[in-house]
C-alpha cells in the first residue's frame, strides 16, 4: 500500500510501504530523480509530480509519466541501484550547497535541467539549435528563443509526435493570440517574407557565434 500526501506548501507526509517506514525524513525524499524510492529493489513504482519546480509542473509530470511507462514496458532501463543511490546523494549535496538548510527546498528542481535529465533516460532529448542551424533554420531559431514547451521533447524518442515541429513553430503566436487573434508572438514570425525570415535568422546566429567565440 502507498500513501503520500502533501500536507502544507513546504511539508509533506511520509508514505507507508510494506518494505519501509522511512522513505521521507525532514522533507528529504530518498528517491531517484524524485520518482523511484531508493528503498525498493524494483522500479515498478514511481512518484509523479512530487517535486517543486522553477517553472511549470505539468510538463514535468508528463515527462515523469513517459519515463515511468517506458521503463515499466522495458523500452528503457534505469541505472543500477548503486548508481541511483549515488545520484540521490549527489543531488542532496547540491541542494545543501545551493540553499540554506530548510524543509522548503528539498524537492526543488530547475525546469530545463530536470526535463533534460528525464529525457536522457528515454532518449528523447530535443535537437540543439546548433544541430538544426543548416538543416532547419526556422526550427533552430525557435529552439534557441521560444519557450521550451513539452512538445520539444516529442520530436524523438518513445511516442514521438509528428505535429511537434508545427506546435513549436507556433507557440509564441498562440501565447499572444489568446488576447489578440491577429497578433504575432515575435518580431520574427511577423516578417511576411520567408527570405527576410531566413536572413534575420542567420544574422542572429552569426552574432551568437561571434559572441560565443569571444567568450
Amino acid at each position: 500500500m502507498l500513501s503520500c500526501q502533501r500536507a502544507t506548501p513546504s511539508s509533506f507526509r511520509a508514505w507507508r510501504m510494506a518494505t519501509s517506514s522511512r522513505p521521507v525524513h525532514e522533507n528529504e525524499l530518498d528517491a531517484y530523480q524524485f520518482m523511484y524510492p531508493s528503498v525498493l529493489d524494483h522500479t515498478t513504482l514511481g512518484l509523479i509530480g512530487l517535486i517543486q519546480p522553477y517553472g511549470s509542473i505539468m510538463p514535468i509530470a508528463e515527462m515523469q509519466a513517459r519515463v515511468f511507462c517506458d521503463v515499466l514496458s522495458g523500452g528503457s532501463k534505469l541505472p543500477s541501484k548503486a548508481e541511483r543511490a549515488a545520484h540521490i546523494k549527489e543531488t542532496r549535496e547540491h541542494m545543501q550547497q545551493r540553499y540554506s538548510a530548510s524543509r522548503r527546498h528539498t524537492i526543488q528542481v530547475d525546469y530545463l535541467l530536470y526535463m533534460d535529465q528525464l529525457a536522457a533516460l528515454i532518449n528523447c532529448l530535443p535537437p540543439t539549435w546548433q544541430s538544426l542551424l543548416f538543416s532547419d533554420p526556422k526550427l533552430a531559431f525557435s529552439t534557441a528563443f521560444a519557450p521550451h514547451a513539452s512538445y520539444f521533447y516529442r520530436q524523438r524518442g518513445p511516442h514521438a509526435w509528428s505535429g511537434a515541429r508545427e506546435a513549436i513553430m507556433g507557440i509564441e503566436d498562440r501565447i499572444v493570440q489568446a488576447t489578440d487573434a491577429t497578433a504575432k508572438g515575435s518580431a520574427f514570425n511577423a516578417l511576411k517574407s520567408q527570405a527576410m525570415q531566413e536572413i534575420t535568422m542567420y544574422i542572429i546566429f552569426l552574432v551568437l557565434l561571434i559572441l560565443a567565440l569571444i567568450h
